[in-house]
């Protein structure tokens, strides 16, 4: 009994750290700071310290939106309860009237993903004209010869802060000029990165392109990233010469994007309950129902009770796995926000995949010629008998609504050793390929739906009155084509995200 409680209070730690921030953070002093007023062309500079709440090593980047704004150091390692100081240099020369500069800082701390640190001054002496404002949607800059023919087109993404002056600078200048010279068209798009739902749009696009956040403005051309002012003056005029020549767009990909920006999400609705489903009658949790509906029927349940029973495991299975697939949900997301991370968990789960996938096959053999019971992909003997102990106990107990959602919830966590083997993979795979969140809220659910609905079947043709005993056998015949299909879904699976990669 106290293991279990132990398990359960293990269990819920664990998942709660998943979803929530890091209760001790970091402390950034002062939280803001404002220059003052400042000559145009002036250099200033200010420290502000860093300081580690937390009990581990926490590593902060700090990322400019403006060449005009440098810190040193960029990349801090803070040890627990330490501190560290920041220095902030900000060259105003170009800068005129208010201006807001804003640093990212980013750590390795779940609920410190992405802050936002504000600069503040007033620069006086500058050329007001430099401060138009350029954060309208989309721009298209023309050639006077444009007018007069068709010129070749060059769609460019621009993520960058509205108050970097260089930024407009690029916009209104630097970037006009050069379309001229090329005789190209250019498109613009200018993304403002202060605004949340373009963040959350831009860092699943880097991972796409397997690129890891590191500078602004950032800008976009098919499949090329530039980042930082220097990068893209220095690159972007041959990088647009090897555009139009190369064509190197995902052109099929951005045309059904603009047919229908959602199709992505609606095409992974049925593979989303298809997999569920398929996760459902895997030999781990199907074996379980049928050790539960056998224990049942041992202590004499009635029909009525049998219906309570179903109805309320049914609900904590469920819940449990949703809320587990939730936790994960969040951690592979917040990890998935390094470039790097993400690309060692893209290549390793590809691994992982084809080797579940190989295994499936052998145990798919070791059923076909009668071995089942040296199945690979199965539960360990220990968890089994844990399941199976549970079971019966829970089986004997008269508060059945109690006994069944608790039942629930330990068997939930029992089989996740197995169950997991599809469930955290799809997670990764499918649900994270889904840049809208909500979304992948609702595959979530979908896949879990799609989890028990073998559960519900099992428990509805139980009450009609079909025994355990045939329900078994029925399973065992078709048990060796459930792993054949399993190897099949984590080869489709592995191949999906090498293509979407």
């Amino acid at each position: 009994m106290k293991q279990r409680i132990f398990i359960l209070m293990l269990i819920i730690i664990t998942f709660f750290s998943c979803v929530e921030s890091g209760k001790g953070g970091i402390d950034i002093d002062p939280g803001s700071w404002d220059f003052g007023e400042i000559q145009e062309g002036a250099v200033v500079d200010k420290q502000i310290t860093f300081t580690n709440n937390e009990s581990r090593d926490v590593v902060v980047d700090i990322i400019t939106t403006c060449d005009c704004v440098s810190v040193r150091p960029a990349r801090i390692n803070l040890k627990p309860g330490k501190s560290a100081p920041v220095r902030i240099i900000l060259d105003s020369a170009g800068e005129s009237g208010q201006e807001e500069k804003v640093l990212i800082i980013k750590a390795d701390l779940k609920g410190f993903e992405r802050k936002f640190y504000f600069i503040n001054a007033t620069i006086l002496g500058g050329d007001e004209a430099s401060s138009e404002n350029t954060t309208g949607s989309t721009t298209e800059i023309k050639s006077e010869q444009e007018v007069r023919e068709k010129l070749p087109e060059v769609a460019i993404d621009y993520y960058y802060y509205p108050s970097c002056a260089i930024c407009r600078k690029f916009i209104n200048t630097t970037l006009p000029a050069l379309g001229k010279e090329l005789n190209v068209s250019i498109n613009l798009n200018n993304k403002d990165i202060g605004d949340p739902d373009v963040y959350k749009e831009y860092l699943p696009r880097l991972n796409r392109l397997g690129v890891q956040e590191r500078a602004f403005p950032v800008l976009i051309l098919g499949k090329k990233v530039l980042q930082g002012s220097d990068e893209i003056d220095s690159r972007l005029k041959d990088e647009i010469k090897i555009y139009l020549e190369n064509k190197d767009t995902d052109q099929a990909d951005e045309a059904v994007a603009q047919e229908d920006p959602d199709l992505a999400a609606k095409m992974a609705i049925l593979p989303a309950i298809s997999a569920g489903l398929l996760d459902g009658v895997n030999p781990c949790a199907f074996a379980t129902l049928i050790s539960l509906l056998t224990a049942l029927a041992l202590a004499g349940k009635r029909k009525k009770e049998i219906l309570v029973i179903g109805v309320f495991f049914t609900l904590s299975v469920f819940t449990t796995y949703y809320l587990v697939g939730l936790g994960a949900f969040k951690v592979i997301q917040a990890a998935s926000s390094f470039g790097i991370i993400a690309l060692i968990i893209h290549w390793v789960l590809v691994g992982v995949l084809v080797v579940f996938a190989g295994l499936s096959v052998y145990d798919f053999y070791l059923i076909r010629v009668g071995r089942s019971k040296e199945m690979v992909m199965q539960l360990s003997d220990t968890f089994k008998k844990k399941i199976r102990n549970t079971i019966k106990e829970r089986a004997r107990s008269v508060t059945i609504v109690f006994s069944s959602i608790s039942l629930g919830f330990l068997v939930s966590l029992f089989e996740l050793g197995c169950t997991g083997q599809v469930y955290f993979p799809f997670i990764t795979v499918y649900v994270l390929k889904i840049e809208k969140e909500a979304f992948g809220y609702i595959l979530l659910l979908l896949y879990n739906l799609g989890f028990i609905l073998p559960l519900i079947g099992v428990f509805a043709v139980t009450y009609s009155g079909i025994s355990s005993q045939k329900i078994t056998k029925l399973f065992q015949k078709h048990m060796s084509i459930i792993k054949l299909l399993l190897a099949v879904l984590f080869i489709a699976l592995a191949v999906y995200m090498i293509v979407t990669k």
